[in-house]
């Protein structure tokens, strides 16, 4: 798929010609007010009063957000995993002379690299914590209680604000890309009855043809138009 960026250079080149043509011809279907709406629906307009914020500028912000509830989110259950990782191994050793209490905690593990394995290992902790001894503390901030608040945080209140955010980006995010397509579909048009009115040759069909690039050639640095992947999220029971 062409990228964002070049779909909206062309529109600009295929505005500007269509300007310079006006007087001799103007596309029926694709008349000049309505390509220039489209593109204004993409990049916005800063100059009319209210401005126009344009969807490029709504998903951009919509992404940031996403992306900043993941970043709170992930940042949580990086704390989670180290009072697991804490909790499970000082407790082997807290309980190392006790059997019965020792075997509660020995299976234990904190390896969890994901999202789900570090919910899941916590939530294992954290039951078989309350059934040892649920007064110990590995470290004074890392008690029973805050270990349940941060555990029960992570799983629910983070992750829920996560996954609305994500929803609502990949909304954003598929209005760009439909806006986009409608945009490019308009490009192609004009130029097509543009061409046929003007041959090679002519002023105008040179024009045409040398200004208005139809050529997409993506480069390593070119951010394609966003295409949002959905949240797999897996909570722990």
């Amino acid at each position: 798929m062409e990228s964002l960026s070049f779909i909206k250079e062309r529109a600009t080149q295929t505005i500007a010609a269509a300007k310079s043509l006006a007087a001799q011809w103007t596309c029926q279907e694709q008349p000049i007010p309505q390509m220039q709406l489209a593109l204004t629906a993409i990049q916005g307009d800063p100059t009319v009063t209210p401005p126009v914020p344009g969807q490029e500028k709504i998903a951009s912000a919509a992404e940031k957000t996403m992306q900043d509830a993941r970043g709170l989110w992930d940042s949580k259950l990086d704390q989670l995993h180290r009072w697991t990782m804490q909790g499970v191994s000082m407790a082997k050793n807290h309980f190392r002379n006790n059997p019965v209490k020792l075997e509660l905690v020995a299976h234990l593990t904190a390896r969890g690299d994901s999202r789900p394995a570090i919910l899941t290992e916590a939530l294992d902790w954290e039951t078989a914590w309350n059934e040892a001894d649920p007064t110990w503390n590995p470290l004074p901030v890392n008690t029973l209680v805050l270990f349940s608040a941060l555990r029960t945080q992570c799983l629910k209140v983070l992750q829920e604000d996560y996954k609305n955010k994500a929803s609502a980006w990949r909304e954003q995010a598929g209005m760009l890309n439909q806006l986009a397509a409608n945009l490019e579909e308009i490009n192609v048009a004009w130029y097509s009855d543009a061409t046929d009115v003007f041959a090679p040759g002519t002023p105008e069909g040179d024009m045409i043809r040398g200004t208005i690039t139809t050529t997409y050639t993506p480069s390593a640095n070119t951010k394609p138009a966003p295409a949002p992947p959905p949240a797999k999220v897996t909570p722990a029971a």
